[in-house]
């Protein structure tokens, strides 16, 4: 503690970088600001937890970040599982000759 603030230092981590202690009422702020904000992206689970996770702390992060994910309707609309077969295919056509592109320019003469 610190000032009157609380700081968590994770056992995990190599880094020396404490994190800021996250009351129940400021928690979904947190989450919105790190995954809804014009700034940031729709990273997923995963990806948000470890972005949050270098800065804040509160018991139980992980869960929580993947319950709130399960409401969020873009990451459920746009996530792999959830594009249908002849999209999936167009972007795999898409995909191969963006990178045949690549590759053919990327060769020396």
């Amino acid at each position: 503690m610190s000032q009157g603030i609380l700081y968590c230092y994770p056992l995990e981590s190599k880094s020396e970088k404490a994190q800021l202690a996250i009351s129940t009422k400021d928690r979904k702020r947190i989450l919105q600001e790190f995954h809804e904000a014009p700034i940031s992206d729709h990273y997923g689970a995963e990806g948000t937890f470890y972005k949050i996770a270098l800065r804040f702390y509160f018991p139980g992060m992980r869960k929580y970040i993947a319950d709130y994910f399960k409401h969020c309707v873009e990451c459920n609309r746009y996530k792999p599982t959830n594009i249908k077969a002849a999209e999936r295919k167009l972007y795999d056509q898409i995909l191969r000759l963006c990178l045949s592109i690549f590759w053919s320019s990327t060769r020396d003469p």
